[in-house]
């Protein structure tokens, strides 16, 4: 197993969500979309990333995705929750925090698989 392969397939996730976390606050600044769309847009963004970040993980391994997949989506929540863990006071949403949990998975699942056979 290729640690090296999870950690760029992290640090891929990382980006992606950067990226898309800036293009949608500015589509929310600049438009009147609810609260309610903006959570379910978020959740789209995160699981993107982490689809993305997966299947940059498993192409760079070249093999066992699914393992690679899911073990760079673990890195991403560890450091993730580290972060939130230090900064944040908030009362925290659980039902939506295990939703995008499960979502992100999944779609890391995918990604690391997807990445072997494009390879």
């Amino acid at each position: 197993m290729q640690l090296n392969a999870s950690l760029k397939g992290s640090l891929v996730t990382f980006g992606f969500m950067l990226i898309l976390s800036l293009l949608l606050s500015a589509y929310y600044q600049f438009t009147n979309i609810s609260s309610q769309t903006l959570a379910y847009l978020v959740s789209f963004v995160i699981a993107t990333s982490f689809l993305l970040g997966s299947f940059v993980s498993g192409y760079v391994a070249g093999e066992k995705g699914l393992i690679h997949g899911i073990l760079s989506a673990i890195f991403t929540v560890l450091i993730i929750g580290l972060i939130l863990l230090l900064g944040v006071d908030a009362e925290k949403d659980w039902s939506r925090f295990f939703m995008n949990l499960i979502f992100s998975f999944a779609a890391s699942a995918i990604g690391g698989v997807i990445g072997v056979t494009k390879n």
